[in-house]
């Protein structure tokens, strides 16, 4: 199992990682492309589009495919929060910040 100041969202079945099922929130920082998961007090991982059009779920150091947003909300109890109308500069800067990191560990073979 893996542990996040004591709240486990990952664990190994039969060597199979899965998400555990726990309500976790995406609140989306750019629309159908990027989203920020919490557990309702702080960022736990987050959702991103790949460039094959499937969706990785970052996690605890590990990543989960799918192949769309409907297989994310009916294998995990991960709830999709509508986006807002525009995101916010910070928001933007954020995102940028944060698909620099995750294709920085993808590309150093951090799967």
């Amino acid at each position: 199992m893996v542990k996040t100041e004591n709240k486990i969202y990952v664990y190994e079945l039969n060597g199979e990682k899965m998400i555990l099922d726990v309500e976790l929130t995406a609140k989306p920082i750019k629309d159908d492309e990027f989203w920020i998961l919490t557990d309702g007090e702080r960022k736990v991982g987050n959702v991103c589009a790949n460039n094959v059009g499937t969706f990785n779920v970052t996690l605890q150091n590990d990543v989960f495919e799918f192949e769309s947003i409907k297989k994310i909300q009916k294998k995990t109890n991960i709830k999709f929060i509508a986006p807002k109308e525009s995101a916010t500069p910070f928001a933007s800067l954020l995102l940028k910040v944060l698909i620099a990191t995750t294709e920085s560990k993808v590309g150093a073979g951090a799967t």
